[in-house]
């Protein structure tokens, strides 16, 4: 990470030192979040991780493992939104982005406490699958139009933003087409490549913020 990026000359650019604790719960969310489905479908020899869809597996003895999982996302996704918001990197399309980012938390947190709360509900119609299409959608927003402000941080950044976009992009056509015995695999492939997005941008705030953290404070290094 070259903190050189960050200059006294536009202190609002520098990093506050609390993004690294922004970024750890981003990190820590999303290793926790992947966690609770493998513990979700481990428990229940019914269930497998190629067919059993995710929100199948938010129904039964075991359905608290996959809303915490369905919370824990939504927690990581909003402590970046959070430290974006005062992360003033850019204007415009960053701002947007941000707003995705934030939207993309909401909808989380609602689908997973719609599905807590309106368990038998038929999984293709209604309000589940309207935060179904606003996630699908919010998610690759986000991930593209942060893309360029991500790559001011290091241009690493910004191809692994737009890479992991792309593949959901892949993904939502491929999943539309794809049979029932297969539906929990791709699924949980788009999961795992938000949760990868999350994470790394989780890894990007902690780097970013020890940087600006040593340019400041040069005696803070291995402290």
């Amino acid at each position: 990470m070259d903190s050189t990026a960050f200059t006294k000359n536009d202190p609002l650019a520098l990093p506050q030192r609390w993004f690294r604790w922004a970024g750890v719960v981003a990190v820590a969310g999303a290793i926790a979040a992947v966690a609770a489905d493998i513990a979700a479908i481990s428990l229940d020899p019914a269930r497998s991780f190629l067919a059993t869809s995710v929100s199948a597996t938010a129904v039964g003895e075991h359905a608290w493992f996959v809303d915490a999982a369905i919370y824990l996302t939504g927690l990581s996704i909003g402590a970046l939104a959070f430290a974006f918001h005062y992360w003033n990197i850019e204007h415009g399309r960053y701002r947007f982005g941000i707003f995705c980012l934030a939207a993309l938390a909401l909808a989380i947190f609602l689908l997973a406490g719609w599905d807590a709360y309106d368990p038998q509900q038929v999984p293709d119609f209604g309000f589940h699958m309207m935060l179904v299409y606003a996630l699908s959608a919010l998610f690759p927003l986000a991930a593209l139009t942060l893309a360029r402000a991500f790559s001011k941080i290091d241009r690493l950044w910004g191809h692994f933003s737009i890479a992991l976009a792309v593949l959901w992009l892949i993904c939502g056509p491929i999943y539309a087409v794809t049979p029932e015995h297969l539906e929990g695999l791709f699924q949980r492939i788009a999961f795992v490549i938000m949760l990868a997005w999350v994470a790394g941008v989780g890894v990007m705030l902690i780097l970013a913020a020890s940087a600006a953290r040593e340019r400041v404070d040069p005696g803070a290094k291995g402290a």
